[in-house]
């Protein structure tokens, strides 16, 4: 069955915001955009509508706050209290649930939502999200009954056994990683590597990014990544999760048939 991914490396500000756009279908994958400097109406537009827009939408961003976080700003804010360091460890504070399960499996730690700038990309995507609701799509935050999903390209890099730190940046060497990295990608999906991708890829880490959430999102999608485990079911929900692909998964994204597609329109 024919299916649309569509993978957003998403930043604080336009211009460092790219989408990667792939139609898969017959065992084959092909990138119908790749694009940089979108605001949130251009976003939005990419977005489309659940039932003609892309099948699911991969964000590389938090969709949510740690719990624990939450609660403390909220004790802090009515009351002046902060959860001393012995009831609730510091990491806690730091991390979310989603967070802490990616740094045990992969060994990588996500940047901190509440602690690190990323907070501000957080924002963004919390304000698209909240009008994809307000606009009569339901958004699920874990990314298991909704078009979006959480994703981490340099974990799903890790997790398919490809370089994850050296390909950002500018320069010819930095250039050349990538596109040694996105040659790799190509020939293990099946993706049709056109001249205008690969050297979109080669002159952007963000294009590059929004590429591998593309795919990211295929495997969210076809249900290639690892489940959520039921004790963080409900924290996911509220929190976010990220989806992170099973180390096999990568050769299977063009060739696998299977479709989870199980939300609908309206709140």
């Amino acid at each position: 069955m024919p299916m649309v991914t569509l993978g957003v490396d998403l930043a604080s500000q336009a211009k460092k915001t790219a989408a990667c756009r792939i139609r898969w279908d017959g065992g084959s994958a092909d990138v119908e955009c790749l694009r940089i400097g979108l605001d949130d109406p251009a976003l939005l537009d990419l977005f489309g509508h659940p039932d003609t827009g892309p099948d699911k939408i991969g964000i590389d961003a938090p969709f949510g706050w740690p719990g624990d976080f939450v609660q403390a700003i909220q004790e802090h804010w009515n009351s002046m209290h902060w959860p001393s360091i012995d009831r609730v460890d510091v990491s806690r504070l730091r991390l979310r649930r989603t967070d802490r399960a990616v740094k045990k499996k992969v060994r990588l730690t996500p940047l901190s939502v509440s602690a690190d700038k990323i907070a501000m990309t957080a924002m963004r995507a919390a304000r698209l999200l909240a009008k994809v609701h307000d606009d009569g799509e339901d958004v699920d935050r874990s990314g298991e009954t909704c078009r979006f999903v959480e994703v981490y390209p340099a974990a799903a890099l890790k997790r398919w056994g490809l370089p994850f730190k050296s390909y950002k940046g500018k320069g010819p060497d930095k250039a050349d990683k990538r596109d040694n990295l996105v040659c790799d990608l190509a020939k293990e999906t099946g993706l049709n590597l056109t001249d205008k991708v690969r050297s979109g890829c080669r002159e952007s880490d963000d294009k590059f990014d929004a590429l591998v959430a593309a795919l990211v999102t295929r495997a969210a999608a076809i249900r290639c990544c690892e489940p959520i485990p039921d004790e963080d079911r409900e924290h996911a929900a509220k929190e976010g999760w990220i989806a992170l692909p099973r180390s096999d998964s990568l050769a299977r994204l063009a060739t696998d048939s299977r479709q989870s597609r199980c939300w609908a329109s309206g709140h």
